[in-house]
């Protein structure tokens, strides 16, 4: 959880040296729900690692890095950028090397296939 203001941005509660502050004449109000229904938080392992997840993925990631700024300092968004930059490479090289030993595997099996196939011939010849 964290303070709300009145036109729906997250604020700095409290004397953070960054961050959203409410401004003069503004109200921040306690909220107890988190973003996106609950769902985008760092309260607990598990929906911590589903916000990971959500960044890794490229799927609404920008938002993410905006109620961090927003909640605390600007330079979150170095972190997020460099996370989402890493963490997609490395997913696509993951896929990558998924695909290349597929096709190996598939390569192989057709050179067996094809081995085969001569043997039999020269068997029955």
């Amino acid at each position: 959880s964290g303070e709300v203001l009145f036109d729906g941005r997250r604020c700095s509660p409290g004397p953070l040296p960054g961050g959203f502050a409410c401004g003069v004449g503004a109200v921040c109000a306690d909220v107890v729900a988190n973003p996106e229904h609950g769902l985008l938080s760092f309260d607990n392992i598990a929906e911590a690692l589903l916000t990971i997840f959500q960044c890794v993925s490229g799927e609404g990631w920008a938002e993410v890095m905006f109620v961090v700024m927003d909640a605390t300092v600007p330079a979150a968004c170095i972190y997020f950028v460099v996370f989402t930059v890493f963490a997609t490479w490395f997913c696509i090289n993951l896929l990558v090397a998924a695909l290349s030993e597929a096709y190996e595997d598939a390569r192989q099996q057709q050179s067996q296939r094809l081995e085969a196939a001569q043997r039999t011939r020269r068997e029955e010849e």
